[in-house]
């Protein structure tokens, strides 16, 4: 039985790219998979996050039952070997929530603006370096062979109808690009071939079906309908937004610099504060030396 590993995360037009932003992902953060009717999955995965089947979908196929498994009215899982290092939600308010922001984050993805330079219709994407940007599709894409993401921030694949990978392609991160920053917005559905290695957060409107020997590190989304798992051994992690933590960094490197700023400022007001009395006993000194009558004692 073939793996599959799912991980849910130079031409350069860099200099092209408008200025693009990353949706927040909200309570849809912690999903590995998230299905609108069903996610069915046949092989002894490993999903590390949670998963979730959205109301009106009400099951879940192919997990172990000894997963932590919360369901609504109606929901349920049937057995197999999958195994969940989070939570299974099916049919349930978290579901649905979840189900609500990622359909947020999906309208924004699809409301940043394309440059027309950036306009990749009827292109493949296989064989391309591209910098960080908006890239869009006017109806399906391709991958085929290697895509390379080169360099620090958002990407951002607008795409109007499938997307599509053939055999061992892969998306490559280099010079600091990372698979939380990257953001796949599918018109209708998506299905990556097999043995393709994929990164970036990949939300299709209608559903998704991951093939033998996939792996994917980031997150596969399908608002509208399943998520389907082939009958390998998969694994899948949601990769951390990286965004939010350089800012944390950045505002922890300035208040430790204010902090430092003012324990010097108190430093320096104390040795004035020295300085002055000082200053104030020598005087009184000087004129303890000499009597009432002018003398000098």
């Amino acid at each position: 039985m073939r793996k599959l590993l799912l991980g849910i995360c130079v031409l350069s037009m860099g200099s092209l790219s408008w200025a693009q932003s990353a949706p927040p992902l909200a309570s849809a953060q912690s999903f590995a998979v998230l299905g609108a009717t069903t996610v069915t999955n046949t092989g002894p995965s490993i999903i590390t996050g949670d998963l979730g089947v959205s109301p009106p979908g009400v099951s879940a196929t192919g997990f172990s039952l000894t997963n932590h498994i919360v369901v609504g009215p109606g929901g349920g899982v049937t057995a197999g070997s999958g195994v969940v290092t989070g939570t299974i939600f099916v049919g349930d308010p978290v579901s649905l929530l979840a189900h609500a922001d990622a359909s947020k984050a999906y309208a924004a993805l699809l409301a940043q603006t394309c440059n027309p330079a950036n306009n990749l219709s009827g292109r493949d994407l296989g064989g391309l370096t591209l910098a960080p940007g908006v890239y869009c599709f006017n109806s399906s894409a391709q991958l085929t062979g290697q895509l390379t993401l080169n360099g620090n921030g958002v990407y951002i694949f607008q795409i109007g109808s499938t997307l599509t990978t053939g055999s061992k392609s892969s998306v490559v991160l280099a010079n600091g690009a990372l698979a939380g920053n990257v953001f796949w917005q599918v018109g209708s559905s998506s299905t990556l071939g097999t043995g393709t290695a994929f990164a970036g957060n990949l939300i299709a409107f209608t559903s998704d079906t991951v093939t033998t020997g996939v792996s994917v590190a980031g997150r596969v989304f399908a608002l509208g309908g399943a998520v389907t798992l082939d009958p390998t051994t998969s694994q899948l992690w949601c990769p951390p937004r990286v965004v939010a933590a350089a800012v944390a960094v950045t505002m922890t490197m300035m208040l430790a610099t204010t902090t430092t700023m003012l324990m010097t400022r108190t430093m320096m007001a104390r040795t004035m504060t020295i300085t002055t009395r000082t200053k104030i006993m020598k005087t009184k000194t000087s004129k303890d030396d000499y009597d009432k009558d002018g003398n000098s004692n």
